[in-house]
């Protein structure tokens, strides 16, 4: 049986659609056993009185604020006003609150662009002049071995992609699907729209008023150069831009830059380690003009098998050529319950494992075993009785 998804929010007069677009879902997008996700339901109140509660199947909605609750603060009115950092095209219905990218369009602590975003095997981070990208590969680990101790993979950026005098006030939602964002930036005379998503090595962009600009964080080393495509190392991470057929790219200092040849479409990849870096950014290259422009994920359950198929999809626009399949990186949940299809050598490094790569793909599929959870369990530490 297939289960559906559905996420309720205030404001959305119909109170029952899907999160993201009528005929949509809105999923976890890679959770580890996505059925369990079936099972939850967020609600966020509005206004103020006597709480009405409404019902939709076993589960309940109400618009109204309970007595003695307060609002979720953030930055200006948008605790009334949730689309206040959404652009006018952006998606219809109730907003995505709790997701990896939540702070670009639920701005609380930064008014302007956004914290930290872990998209893996990328993290990035919105600021008034472009993207940054961070591949970190080491952890940092802090405390003792008989104290608190905390595990993190620090933000550290390698590179910032953006557009030669960008300086947009304000960094915007654009779109957003199952495990993806589209972040936007516009300052009157330059724009950027830029593509990231959860397991996708490129970031995807579009500009205007200006030319590409990439400025690294230390003096890169460019180890090719040729044509559209440029691939340098910062931080000991390689890189490789791709712009239009037609195009190149210039090194002066710390920048990397482009014309696009007037196209205003280009793509950043980070690469895995281990790898013949110039084979695999080739591999890359068959791919970098078909941008992600949407992703699904859609499961069935068979319950007397006990298993549940997850397909994940990626849908992408192709801004030259005809080429629509992408490449995508697997959690280690992931490739360890896949079905047709067999990753790449090379890997990535992230904070859940190493991620592990398809590439020439439009979905993959894993099979997982769900046998159901257990509804009561046995006291620990007390005397037999009642369960």
């Amino acid at each position: 049986m297939t289960l559906p998804l559905r996420d309720f929010s205030p404001g959305d007069p119909a109170l029952a659609r899907p999160l993201r677009r009528p005929g949509g879902r809105r999923a976890l997008a890679l959770a580890t056993a996505s059925v369990l996700a079936a099972g939850v339901l967020g609600v966020v109140v509005a206004g103020g009185g006597t709480a009405n509660a409404g019902t939709v199947g076993a589960g309940s909605y109400t618009e109204t604020l309970p007595p003695g609750a307060v609002l979720p603060k953030g930055c200006g009115d948008i605790s009334t006003n949730p689309r206040l950092f959404t652009t006018a095209d952006a998606p219809k219905g109730a907003i995505p609150t709790n997701d990896w990218w939540s702070s670009l369009i639920w701005k609380r602590n930064n008014c302007a662009t956004s914290e930290n975003m872990q998209a893996h095997p990328l993290a990035y981070h919105a600021e008034n002049n472009g993207l940054g990208l961070s591949y970190t590969t080491t952890p940092t680990i802090s405390g003792s071995a008989t104290g608190v101790g905390e595990y993190h993979f620090p933000y550290t950026e390698d590179v910032r992609v953006g557009v030669a005098g960008l300086a947009a006030p304000v960094v915007k939602a654009a779109d957003w699907t199952d495990w993806t964002v589209t972040a936007d930036w516009s300052d009157g005379a330059r724009t950027m729209r830029a593509t990231i998503g959860h397991g996708l090595p490129f970031s995807y962009y579009t500009v205007s008023g200006g030319a590409a600009q990439l400025t690294a964080a230390a003096t890169p080393t460019v180890w090719t150069n040729s044509g559209s495509t440029i691939g340098f190392t910062v931080h000991g991470h390689d890189y490789v831009a791709y712009a239009p057929t037609g195009a190149t790219w210039s090194v002066s200092g710390t920048g990397i830059s482009s014309t696009l040849a007037g196209r205003g479409y280009f793509s950043v990849a980070v690469l895995p380690g281990g790898a013949d870096r110039a084979a695999v950014a080739t591999e890359y290259g068959r791919y970098a003009h078909a941008h992600v422009t949407g992703t699904r994920m859609s499961y069935a359950y068979d319950p007397a098998t006990g298993t549940v198929r997850t397909t994940y999809a990626v849908t992408t626009t192709p801004r030259e050529g005809t080429e629509t399949r992408s490449v995508v990186a697997l959690y280690p949940h992931q490739w360890r319950s896949l079905t047709g299809a067999t990753p790449i050598t090379p890997s990535y490094v992230s904070a859940r494992g190493a991620m592990r790569v398809l590439t020439g793909v439009s979905s993959f599929t894993t099979s997982m075993r769900f046998t159901g959870c257990c509804r009561r369990c046995r006291r620990w530490a007390t005397p037999p009785g009642p369960t």
